[in-house]
């Protein structure tokens, strides 16, 4: 018996069957194209929002009712957050499309870089910064590494809602990895709510996962307590070959 071999359907008026891409491969193509279409129209207007809203603020505000002032205070952070949207999509796009080789960083001078960074990114902000290294050194992305504690750090400084805090970098050894520790926290005692942390529900830590994770490595959230966010990055001995090309996890 000669085997059931089906063929494609072919309608009215269409030409005949087409050969489609891969399904990964065409959804990848469809996200890229997506991609760049608001990597430059959506920071565009996203822009002029932005200016508009902090020219009402500097003309305006004194004049603006309590409840005007309030709706202008949440759209100001509307757009914040958008921002923080897109560059997010900006770095999904990196690590869909960069290679990186492994090689040695020093971690007393990732600390420094960063402190420095820190300055830049949050000037309203007085930060205390404390680093102790048990492992000075360790093999993996640089930049993938770099962008990974920022974030962290981006999402403790957020997430503590003060000016005066204490930033702790820190290595120690583990089995077969490295452990990157980092924590933020209020200067003072503390006494109030923390917000509940999710790697699904913040962008900044979605993006440090993923960026530790083309590397073989993890992000482990720590219980807030007492006014500190902490977080522990695990780096492997061994990271994968290719960096972006190793196994993402969800």
């Amino acid at each position: 018996m000669e085997p059931i071999v089906s063929s494609p359907t072919v309608l009215a008026g269409d030409p005949g069957p087409r050969l489609m891409a891969p399904r990964p491969a065409r959804a990848e193509r469809l996200l890229m194209g997506m991609y760049k279409v608001f990597s430059h129209d959506l920071p565009n207007q996203l822009v002029v929002i932005q200016s508009l809203v902090s020219l009402l603020e500097l003309e305006e505000k004194d004049r603006l009712s309590a409840e005007a002032q309030e709706y202008l205070t949440r759209l100001t952070g509307a757009t914040r957050r958008a921002g923080a949207m897109v560059q997010f999509l900006k770095q999904m796009a990196r690590l869909n499309s960069s290679q990186e080789a492994a090689e040695k960083i020093g971690l007393v001078n990732l600390g420094r870089e960063l402190q420095t960074e820190l300055k830049t990114l949050f000037p309203e902000h007085s930060l205390v910064h404390e680093m102790h290294w048990d492992v000075p050194m360790v093999r993996f992305g640089r930049r993938s590494l770099h962008d990974a504690v920022l974030e962290v750090i981006r999402c403790g400084i957020q997430c503590c809602k003060t000016n005066e805090l204490r930033v702790h970098l820190g290595s120690r050894a583990r089995a077969e990895a490295t452990l990157v520790d980092v924590a933020v926290g209020v200067t003072e005692p503390y006494s109030g709510r923390h917000e509940a942390l999710s790697v699904d529900t913040r962008l900044d830590l979605r993006l440090a996962r993923e960026l530790l994770a083309g590397w073989g490595g993890a992000l482990e959230l720590i219980t807030p307590a007492e006014g500190t966010y902490a977080f522990t990055l695990v780096i492997p001995s061994a990271p994968e070959a290719g960096g972006q090309t190793g196994n993402h996890h969800d």
